[in-house]
C-alpha cells in the first residue's frame, strides 16, 4: 500500500528546489520607471508636434480654399438695392460702398461697406443687410439742411471781401456743394466767427449752437408756418435777434428762448386776429409788454 505522506513529502522537496529566490531591487525598478515615463512623455511630444503640423497645414489649405469654399456658387452678389431719403444716388451710393456685382456675398464686410457710406458729409447714418442668395440692401439716412453761413472765402489777414455760403444740418454739420445748390432759401446765421468750414466738418463753437437752438425752437413752435424767417443774429450776447420778411427786427433776448418762441407765435396769431398783420419795424418780446412798432407809425404795447 502507497504511502501518501511520503509521496507528498516528496512533492514538497521538489517544489522546494524548483522554487527561485527573487530579490527586489530598488534601483533596477526605479530605472524601468523611468524609462517608462520618458518613453511616455516622449509618446506626448510627438502627438503634439504631430498635432501643430497638422493644424498648420490645415490653416494653410483653409487659407487657400475659402474662396471656394466660402463662395458657392449661387453666393455672389447679384443685386444692390438702394434706398436714399434725398439727393444722393444710387450710382453715388455703390460707389462709396465699393459693392461691385459678383462679390463674395458670404465674405463681404458688411461693417466696412457702412463705414464707407457714413463718410460722406450728406449721410447722417446707413444700414447694410444681405439676403441669400445674392442680395445686398442699404439704406441711407441723408442730412438736411435748416441754415446757412458765411464764411470767408480766403484768411481774413489777407483783407477778403468775398465769402462762401455753406448750408448746415440741425447738430452744425456742414454739408456738400450739392445740398448747398438745392437749398437756396434758408435763415441765414449771422454773428458767428468762423474762419474755415469744410463739408463733412461740424460747426461746435458756443454762438452757433445757440442760433441753431432758435432754429429748431421755430420749426418746433410751428413759427415756420407763421413768418418766413430771414435770418438769426447772435452778434450780440444779450439780445438774439430775428428777421423776417414781415417783421424787420424781433428782439428775442437771450433768456428763456423757448417761452420767447412760444409767446412770439402767440403774438402773430393776435396781430392776425387784429387785423395788424403789415409790416413792422420792430417786436420786442423782452419786456413783460411786448412793444410792436408798425411801419411808419408810433409804438404800441401788446399784452
Amino acid at each position: 500500500m502507497m504511502d501518501f505522506r511520503k509521496l507528498i513529502g516528496r512533492g514538497h522537496a521538489r517544489r522546494a528546489r524548483n522554487k527561485r529566490t527573487i530579490v527586489f531591487n530598488v534601483d533596477v525598478a526605479r530605472r524601468r520607471r523611468s524609462r517608462a515615463e520618458y518613453g511616455e512623455g516622449r509618446s506626448r511630444g510627438t502627438l503634439a508636434g504631430i498635432a501643430l503640423a497638422a493644424t498648420v497645414v490645415l490653416l494653410i489649405a483653409g487659407t487657400a480654399l475659402a474662396p471656394r469654399v466660402l463662395k458657392p456658387a449661387g453666393f455672389s452678389v447679384r443685386w444692390i438695392d438702394v434706398r436714399t431719403s434725398d439727393l444722393l444716388t444710387r450710382a453715388e451710393v455703390i460707389a462709396l460702398s465699393g459693392l461691385r456685382v459678383g462679390d463674395n456675398l458670404l465674405t463681404a464686410d458688411l461693417g466696412r461697406i457702412r463705414r464707407a457710406i457714413c463718410a460722406h458729409p450728406d449721410v447722417k447714418d446707413a444700414a447694410v443687410s444681405r439676403t441669400l442668395p445674392g442680395r445686398v440692401s442699404i439704406r441711407v439716412y441723408e442730412r438736411y439742411p435748416v441754415a446757412a453761413v458765411h464764411v470767408p472765402s480766403s484768411p481774413r489777414a489777407q483783407g477778403a471781401s468775398t465769402v462762401r455760403r455753406y448750408v448746415i444740418d440741425e447738430e452744425g454739420c456742414v454739408l456738400s456743394v450739392k445740398k448747398e445748390l438745392r437749398n437756396r432759401a434758408l435763415p441765414l446765421l449771422l454773428g458767428l466767427t468762423i474762419d474755415v468750414a469744410r463739408p463733412g466738418e461740424r460747426l461746435r463753437d458756443p454762438m452757433t449752437q445757440k442760433a441753431l437752438e432758435i432754429i429748431k425752437g421755430y420749426r418746433d413752435t410751428g413759427l415756420c408756418r407763421q413768418i418766413d424767417l430771414v435770418s438769426v443774429d447772435v452778434s450780440d450776447p444779450e439780445n438774439y435777434l430775428l428777421r423776417s420778411a414781415s417783421i424787420q427786427e424781433i428782439r428775442l433776448g437771450a433768456e428763456q428762448l423757448t417761452d420767447r418762441l412760444q409767446l412770439l407765435s402767440y403774438i402773430l396769431k393776435q396781430r392776425g386776429f387784429r387785423g395788424m398783420e403789415l409790416p413792422a419795424a420792430y417786436l420786442d418780446l423782452r419786456w413783460k409788454d411786448v412793444a410792436e412798432l408798425p411801419l411808419g407809425r408810433e409804438a404800441i404795447s401788446m399784452k
